[in-house]
């Protein structure tokens, strides 16, 4: 048991699998009240136009499960990534209303990055971001 955090970035994109910013995710709830801006790094997401992102690194053991939450104003989007940049999980909408939630089993111990973003290019505003573990390790 304790208290985990949430590592967050607001500069640019530098990759996956940072092991000096990434945080262990352990019982309970993290929060992290982050908002998206023009000054965030976009490009990530840019199919359907520039979207702004910030990315959080967090720390899974193998066959940890967690819970990812991302609520608020924005039609939120999220996507997770492994070590290498890969892209391991994503969703828009599983959440109420326009919130993105995504569960997630851990196939490997390492470092994964969280895109948080938006479903609309360009839009920006306040988000809440949760990570829970559903097993203990």
């Amino acid at each position: 048991t304790g208290e985990y955090f949430l590592q967050y970035s607001d500069s640019a994109f530098e990759g996956c699998g940072d092991w000096n910013d990434a945080e262990a995710i352990g019982p309970g709830l993290s929060e992290f009240n982050g908002v998206l801006d023009s000054s965030d790094e976009s490009g990530y997401r840019t199919t359907y136009g520039t979207h702004y992102n910030d990315d959080i690194d967090l720390f899974l053991l193998a066959g940890q499960q967690i819970q990812i939450d991302l609520g608020g104003s924005l039609d939120n989007y999220l996507y997770l990534l492994d070590e290498n940049c890969t892209q391991v999980g994503s969703d828009d909408d599983s959440g109420p209303d326009f919130d993105s939630r995504l569960v997630y089993t851990a196939p490997a111990t390492g470092v994964y990055t969280i895109l948080a973003t938006t479903w609309n290019a360009q839009a920006t505003g306040p988000y809440l971001l949760s990570v829970q573990a559903l097993n203990e390790m």
